[in-house]
């Protein structure tokens, strides 16, 4: 039953006994007995409320740090250095001594160094290899252009009309020299090096 339902029952209970006692002392004093016990009334018990607690009574429970004790990550480095080798610290949820927390985190620490040496050396031994591969390229195409003009002035030397009569008459000496005398094969030897000269001065200018 809440409180409120018991405070309406209460307010209409008390007229009905203050009637009752009424209508007995009437009927005593119509019969004349007034020794006559009276009849009493029904003591009324009231019904209090449940006091409501009020908020300045409620107390805030007390909350507890759910940090752990000695956690490496909450530590300031004074506070780490203070820590005997074998006093318990806590890492990533691992319980381990300070000795064996030092010795893990160095370990770690040479992993991530070779690992970033290892990055290194590679990225620049593929510089180094884009570097050689580039220069190459440039020293062939270089060349290429060196040969391609070389080729292209000497398709003009050999087109000339002066290289072509030296070529005709060079042919004309390699089909005379067989037959001809001594003195014949002497005089035409002497003109293929002449021959032999103006074709490279042709070449050369």
């Amino acid at each position: 039953m809440s409180r409120s339902r018991s405070l309406r029952v209460f307010r209409r209970a008390v007229p009905v006994v203050v009637a009752y006692a009424a209508l007995a002392m009437s009927q005593n004093t119509k019969t004349g007995n007034p020794s006559a016990p009276h009849p009493v009334a029904p003591p009324v018990t009231a019904i209090t409320p449940n006091p409501i607690p009020s908020p300045a009574s409620r107390t805030t429970p007390s909350t507890k740090s759910t940090l752990p004790e000695n956690d490496v990550e909450q530590m300031t480095r004074a506070q780490f250095r203070a820590l005997a080798d074998n006093a318990l610290v806590r890492y990533h949820g691992q319980s381990l001594t300070k000795a064996a927390f030092v010795k893990q985190r160095l370990e770690q620490l040479q992993v991530q160094g070779r690992q970033k040496t290892g990055a290194s050396f590679e990225a620049l031994r593929n510089q180094f290899l884009q570097k050689q591969e580039a220069d190459l390229a440039t020293r062939n195409a270089r060349a290429q252009a060196i040969g391609d003009a070389l080729n292209s002035r000497m398709a003009r030397v050999q087109s000339s009309p002066a290289c072509v009569s030296l070529l005709k008459e060079t042919a004309e000496i390699q089909r005379k020299y067989p037959s001809a005398s001594p003195a014949e094969q002497s005089r035409l030897k002497q003109r293929a090096l002449e021959i032999h000269t103006e074709l490279l001065k042709l070449e050369i200018n």
